[in-house]
């Protein structure tokens, strides 16, 4: 009886595909010589070989995978193997190959090697942890990588900051970058003032999507101080975030500065100074100076055509803003203006990543005009709780405020209309007002 190995699958798979050998080479590198070889089990591919491989002969990595990891011993082609399985979500195949590099690892006399898969793979396993919200171990997860952080180099840990920056806007991921930034930042020294901006500038932003505002503002006052030599770009991203924090804070003149500094930047182009007068718009909105606010907001969309999308945020906080002013005919004019290009946006393939925030407070202003003007308590009631749904575990309580001082007013007038299921998920809202 033949023993199932991956060269017999790789023959197997060409054979019912009717290749012949040199049908499948891939590469220069990879002759029919070297196809051969690894046909006979005399050789391993790399990873890259074998996705390769799995596209012209038709099978998934995962139907290969088992015999792939008793074939292959070399850590960095697994670890190219894990990192295929977590892109493609497939965390129980990613945490099997972990295994076995750990295995391996384990079995490595030179400790810098086994340190450093140790440590990569530990990272690994975080991100799946997040990745799926496991969260028995979790702590103690982050704190065992921050302290093991020292096994790589400071590139690497920089590099591997980044990912977890970038992974996702889930909360959770940020605040294990920002675990991870404070532990860096005291134990590292940057001298080169480029490198040094760049670690303030991104710990900043982690400051910021966790909520850490004042730490935010004690950082970003760092990197500005040294921000001379860095990119245009990531000028603009320090002070438009900066602007950010100090309307969290509502310092709303140091938020106006930081905007202004942004809109200053016109080599970045007018998409630049259009959305920085839009942040300016929305700071004199939150200040109160509804004037002010009127005008700026109303010269950007005067800027933009028609049907951008772009014009989505601006046109949600701009009805909002009429609404709380009173001008309830202004508000729905907008409201309707929102709503032709939510209809356009459920066309595109955009709206279920970029603009979900923007239809979440779209549906609490539709219900706010509804409220002022007599209109079906069902549809308020739909659209609230929509809204609520879609807004909850975001960046984004001060808009879950406005809709649950909503729903008071709706409790208030059509509480007799709410069901029980909805009075409980209406009573989340509570921790956001009170």
């Amino acid at each position: 009886m033949t023993t199932l190995t991956l060269g017999f699958f790789l023959r197997n798979k060409r054979v019912i595909k009717r290749l012949k050998q040199e049908d499948v080479e891939i590469t220069r590198r990879m002759n029919k010589s070297h196809y051969a070889s690894i046909e006979r089990n005399y050789t391993v591919p790399k990873t890259e070989t074998l996705i390769l491989l799995s596209d012209i002969l038709k099978f998934s990595i995962l139907e290969s995978r088992d015999l792939y990891l008793r074939a292959q011993d070399d850590k960095h082609e697994l670890f190219e193997l894990a990192l295929h399985f977590f892109s493609i979500r497939d965390y129980d195949s990613t945490r099997l190959v972990i295994y076995k590099i750990l295995r391996l690892a384990k079995r490595t006399t030179n400790t810098k090697t086994k340190e450093f898969y140790y440590m990569k793979s530990m990272l690994l396993l975080l991100k799946i942890m997040v990745a799926i919200n496991e969260t028995v171990g979790h702590e103690k997860m982050v704190d065992f990588v921050a302290l093991q952080l020292d096994l790589i180099s400071k590139k690497e840990v920089f590099e591997e900051l980044d990912l977890f920056y970038k992974f996702s806007r889930d909360e959770r991921n940020f605040q294990i970058a920002l675990t991870l930034f404070k532990k860096i930042t005291s134990r590292y020294e940057f001298k080169n003032l480029n490198q040094r901006f760049t670690v303030l500038l991104e710990f900043m932003m982690c400051c910021y999507f966790t909520r850490n505002y004042t730490k935010g503002v004690e950082i970003g006052a760092a990197a500005r101080k040294i921000c001379a030599g860095a990119s245009s770009n990531d000028k603009w991203r320090l002070h438009n975030t900066l602007g950010h924090i100090y309307c969290q804070l509502k310092n709303f003149n140091k938020a106006l500065e930081m905007y202004q500094e942004c809109y200053e930047l016109s080599e970045l182009g007018s998409a630049i100074q259009i959305d920085s007068k839009a942040s300016m718009a929305r700071a004199l909105w939150l200040s109160k100076e509804f004037s002010q606010a009127r005008d700026n907001w109303e010269l950007v969309l005067s800027e933009m055509p028609k049907d951008d999308l772009g014009r989505l945020n601006i046109l949600t906080d701009f009805a909002f803003m009429e609404y709380q002013s009173g001008d309830i005919v202004k508000a729905q004019l907008l409201v309707e203006e929102t709503n032709r290009l939510v209809e356009k946006l459920n066309q595109s393939e955009e709206c279920p990543i970029r603009f979900m925030n923007e239809v979440a407070l779209h549906k609490r202003n539709v219900a706010a005009i509804l409220l002022s003007t007599g209109g079906d308590p069902r549809e308020i009631i739909t659209n609230l709780l929509e809204s609520c749904r879609l807004l909850r575990g975001k960046q984004l309580n001060d808009e879950l405020v406005t809709v649950a001082l909503l729903f008071i007013k709706v409790l208030t007038k059509y509480g007799h209309l709410v069901t029980d299921e909805e009075k409980a998920e209406i009573e989340l809202l509570e921790s956001y007002y009170n």
